[in-house]
């Protein structure tokens, strides 16, 4: 898909006018109009490699630049991968995956824009289109984490679900980061790159851009510490559960042991216990072990371990 900014109409072709345009392509289409978009070689197997990851291709006449794309409905850490082709003249967007995502950001961030002065104002509008909702999704996890909380101090035991939960939403965290990672290195190397192909009069729009990813990446920081702070929390739950299992054993222990030992000693069966003779024998051990046994609780209540 073309697009002529000049004439703001949909091109089946590269314009042969000399005209600034847009164009949303496929790796196969990049391909068969190469010669007439003026595209290199070195650009052109950059895109096919099988494992693509961020790249800024810095040239005096263009900049080549490959984009990890999170998907905030999947938890894929690689990202869908999108080359940007960027001169005076024209902005190439390239899926290189075959996705719908990097699709609908370009029909977004093209359905928003009332007037486009340059390919690279339109960049910064695409870009903008992709950050749109990341504010609203960062609020979204910052709920999730609360409701977590909540959770994890009304949990007795192993929760299965609620660690499986911990653990995805670490993971989308993770995915965001390294996108804004990414994304927050491409903007520095643009901003120390002199060329002609980012006109000065755009310069804020590129710095505003930059503040608005490192926010995100600083939001985005908070909730990880958050989310680590919460596991640990979690993890203390569980022993604090676990200790007052071991302490309930523990006393039943304390009970018994004594016990055991007294049966042990008169079930030994020697010739000679005189308390085998005694008529109350039977009686006056039962009666030694509950009065063992009192004394054992009452010290542990006095203790404060019961």
């Amino acid at each position: 898909m073309y697009y002529s900014i000049s004439e703001k109409n949909t091109l089946s072709s590269p314009p042969t006018k000399g005209e600034a345009f847009l164009a949303y392509l496929s790796l196969d289409q990049l391909i068969k109009d190469r010669s007439e978009l003026g595209v290199s070689r070195e650009v052109l197997e950059i895109s096919r490699e099988e494992n693509p990851h961020n790249i800024l291709l810095a040239q005096e006449d263009y900049y080549y630049i490959i984009l990890l794309l999170p998907n905030l409905k999947e938890s894929n850490l690689s990202g869908h991968p999108l080359g940007i082709f960027l001169d005076k003249g024209k902005l190439l967007l390239i899926n290189l995956e075959e996705e719908e995502l990097s699709k609908e950001f370009f029909q977004g961030a093209l359905s928003k824009q009332a007037k486009l002065s340059s390919p690279s104002h339109f960049l910064f509008s695409f870009l903008r289109e992709i950050l749109h909702s990341h504010y609203e999704k960062y609020l979204a996890y910052q709920a999730i984490i609360q409701n977590f909380e909540e959770k994890i101090w009304i949990t007795e035991s192993k929760n299965k679900k609620l660690e499986h939960d911990l653990s995805s939403l670490s993971i989308k965290l993770l995915v965001l980061q390294n996108f804004y990672d990414q994304l927050s290195e491409l903007l520095d190397q643009l901003e120390e790159y002199e060329s002609d192909i980012l006109p000065e009069k755009e310069l804020p729009l590129l710095l505003s851009l930059h503040s608005r990813v490192d926010h995100y990446a600083n939001n985005i920081h908070f909730l990880k510490d958050y989310l680590v702070s919460l596991r640990s929390t979690y993890q203390a739950q569980l022993t604090l559960s676990m200790n007052a299992v071991m302490k309930i054993f523990t006393v039943i222990s304390a009970v018994f042991l004594p016990l055991t030992l007294f049966v042990g000693w008169y079930g030994m069966n020697f010739k000679y216990m005189p308390e085998l003779g005694w008529r109350y024998g039977y009686l006056g051990f039962g009666a030694f072990i509950l009065l063992t046994s009192g004394l054992i609780l009452f010290y542990l209540r006095k203790r404060k371990l019961l």
